[in-house]
């Protein structure tokens, strides 16, 4: 059996229990490499520790410590702002297109879009609307089951009720079950 090999030799990993470290310790690592010796916010084996990191590299690793944190700080303001987004573009299928959602609207009519409902579709589904499979590549061919995979894949973003219409209407298959992975 052939001896363990490392990926890479030299790396700066950001240790997790680092997180509450100040302005002031990113801003010396910044500075000076020699203050990844200290090891109290990054992780890297012992030549990159003792050798001197240049300053686009360090840089690199404070840029990107800065948007992971703003991007932790604003995660809720973005689930919040997707899910709104995606409700947005669902009324005009709700309401039976956009003259119809304006008249729906003047009359105070307007349908409100159902998140579970079979119609409901994912911001992904919205741009891409394709949910057929090719009818000229039947089980067998080479190409069926990387074709399914992906068709398959881009469904899974979709609530219960829309996967089970596509796979019983459009993909002409029988459902079996729904399983609900979600990330966060």
């Amino acid at each position: 059996m052939a001896a363990k090999q490392e990926l890479c030799s030299n790396y700066v990993m950001r240790k997790p229990e680092g997180a509450a470290a100040s302005f002031f310790s990113f801003l010396g690592f910044l500075i000076s490499s020699d203050r990844l010796k200290t090891r109290d916010l990054f992780d890297s084996p012992a030549e990159t520790a003792t050798g001197r990191l240049r300053f686009r590299t360090r840089f690199l690793v404070l840029v990107s410590v800065i948007v992971k944190n703003v991007l932790i700080y604003l995660k809720a303001p973005l689930a919040w702002l997707g899910s709104s987004l995606e409700i947005f573009l669902n009324y005009p299928s709700f309401n039976g297109g956009y003259v119809r959602l304006i008249l729906n609207f003047l009359t105070g009519n307007m349908v409100m879009p159902e998140t579970t409902s079979e119609n409901f579709r994912s911001f992904l589904a919205i741009l891409d609307k394709r949910f057929n499979l090719d009818p000229d590549i039947k089980n067998g061919d080479s190409r069926y089951t990387p074709l399914l995979s992906v068709m398959a894949a881009k469904l899974s973003y979709e609530n219960k009720a829309f996967v089970q219409k596509v796979i019983t209407n459009n993909w002409k298959m029988d459902f079996l079950e729904f399983k609900n992975f979600q990330c966060g």
